[in-house]
């Protein structure tokens, strides 16, 4: 009986012995990776790439990790289809549960703007180990897509999401610096207008800024450049994660 025990005992911690490392890869640059992905992925028996990047990233991953088995590619991104995600989040822990290291990939940071948090959750919550690897965030991105504007941000900024603008007593001080992240779901909830209107009353007129959308597997970067003034013409023209910079009032830009 108490052999019995050890064996059933043994087979259910091989099962779980899988560890998970949930990496970031540059966004549109995935060789702007941090040395402890690149071990992370080496260390992998499996590494899962469902971000829709596939043509992008599969050369990338075959030139750092040869040897480990790539799963994904899928042409249609759909990071909030929870069905899918949890269909994915199965085939990892069918991949951790037979005693393999698996690494699941995406763009920016795991935890910002990506699907990463969910298959991580999901992977703890049926009892393997997770972890994640530093990488480099969309805000990283977004701060190397404007570069060439002198100083814009030196002296530190507010990073928000744009719709925090439309709360009281809420986002960047006035006048203050600051990258308002996803511009187009105050459109999409109709209410660029009171955004604007609240720009206008903790920026002058004048005041530059830039909306910008970094590249990626599906489009170019895209940049529009103006005033707060000129920030509602803006509107039709708001992509897809597009985020506001706004230099602080009175440095340069």
């Amino acid at each position: 009986m108490g052999v019995r025990r050890m064996k059933t005992a043994r087979r259910g911690a091989s099962a779980k012995r899988g560890t998970l490392r949930v990496c970031g890869l540059g966004i549109d640059r995935p060789h702007d990776v941090t040395l402890g992905t690149i071990q992370a992925l080496k260390d992998s028996q499996v590494a899962f790439y469902i971000h829709g990047d596939g043509e992008s990233l599969k050369p990338f991953l075959s030139s750092f990790c040869p040897d480990v088995r790539l799963i994904g590619g899928e042409t249609n991104e759909a990071p909030s289809d929870e069905k899918r995600l949890a269909f994915v989040a199965g085939a990892v822990c069918a991949e951790l549960r037979k005693g393999k290291n698996a690494a699941y990939v995406t763009y920016g940071h795991p935890l910002i703007f990506s699907e990463g948090h969910y298959v991580l959750k999901h992977c703890r919550a049926a009892g393997f180990t997770g972890r994640v690897v530093t990488a480099p965030s969309s805000v990283d991105s977004i701060l190397a897509e404007i570069s060439d504007i002198r100083d814009p941000l030196m002296r530190g900024y507010y990073m928000g999401m744009a719709e925090t603008m439309l709360r009281p007593e809420s986002g960047p001080r006035k006048g203050g610096a600051a990258v308002l992240l996803c511009l187009d779901s105050v459109v999409r909830q109709g209410r660029f207008g009171d955004f604007c209107r609240r720009m206008k009353a903790a920026y002058p007129g004048d005041h530059k800024i830039f909306a910008v959308k970094c590249a990626d597997s599906y489009s170019q970067a895209v940049r529009l450049s103006g005033r707060v003034d000129q920030l509602a013409s803006w509107e039709k023209s708001i992509v897809h994660m597009m985020s506001l910079i706004v230099p602080e009032f009175g440095g340069k830009s």
